[in-house]
């Protein structure tokens, strides 16, 4: 549903001139002014159903011009990301500030002023989000995909090759690649703990049988007589220099 009077040709556009109203106060009134214009078309609205239509176009309205605004912003020579390097908000700006950047181009090769309708003409391309992948990195732009996803990936940013690169397995094919090799380094390990594992309890068992078969009957500072029950062997040691050395053994006749 689409509401007679409230629609963009209706307010303003903003334009970065210099010597003019700041960006920010021009976005600050376009957003007073489509309030108004909302106020309005709410109260007018005949049912709630009707309102509840309005509400969501508004919303999603809303959304659309803040994601220029972001272009717009970030895209100002002067602006700085309040984010650390790296973070899934960077990585949602840089997008943002290259979509910006080319419409500024855009504008430039006209040979006037930046206005916010530039942004209308340009679409971010393949090659585009491929540089700031390779710039990020698949790890961090893999943390920021709920971001880009949301944010970025529709067709008034992208060119149609770009939304379907984007999309595609090829867009986090390396860190994918990386991510597999990892799970079967970690499951390589995983089985060779296992076996381990295996292996030394087997060896605590052979060392408890061994202990029962065999019993201390004496134990002096000197000597130890050790009796092998299952053979009937006693055998007898003496410390010698700090080790046992064997004295005797008596086996069975």
């Amino acid at each position: 549903m689409t509401i007679s009077g409230v629609s963009s040709t209706a307010v303003p556009g903003i334009v970065d001139k210099a010597g003019g109203l700041s960006i920010r106060d021009q976005m600050r009134a376009k957003e007073a002014s489509f309030k108004e214009k909302e106020r309005a078309a709410l109260a007018a609205a005949p049912d709630d159903a009707t309102r509840s239509a309005l509400k969501k176009q508004f919303t999603e309205e809303r959304a659309a011009r803040a994601q220029e605004y972001a272009a717009i912003l970030c895209s100002d020579p002067n602006w700085k990301s309040k984010c650390g390097d790296g973070t899934p908000g960077t990585v949602l700006t840089s997008f943002y500030a290259l979509m910006g950047k080319k419409a500024r181009a855009y504008a430039a090769h006209q040979q006037r002023p930046f206005r916010e309708s530039d942004l209308q003409h340009v679409r971010l391309n393949e090659t585009d989000i491929e540089g700031l992948r390779k710039q990020f990195g698949d790890d961090e732009i893999k943390k920021a995909w709920p971001l880009l996803e949301k944010h970025i990936v529709h067709d008034g940013f992208l060119t149609k090759g770009a939304q379907k690169f984007m999309s595609s397995a090829k867009f986090l094919a390396y860190h994918n690649a990386i991510e597999a090799a990892h799970d079967r380094m970690e499951r390589g390990i995983e089985s060779h703990r296992e076996k381990l594992d295996e292996q030394a309890a087997e060896n605590l068992r052979d060392e408890l049988r061994q202990k029962e078969k065999r019993t201390v009957t004496d134990w002096t500072a000197r000597v130890v007589v050790e009796r092998d029950q299952a053979r009937q062997e006693k055998s007898t040691y003496a410390v010698v220099g700090g080790k046992l050395v064997t004295v005797s053994t008596n086996k069975p006749e």
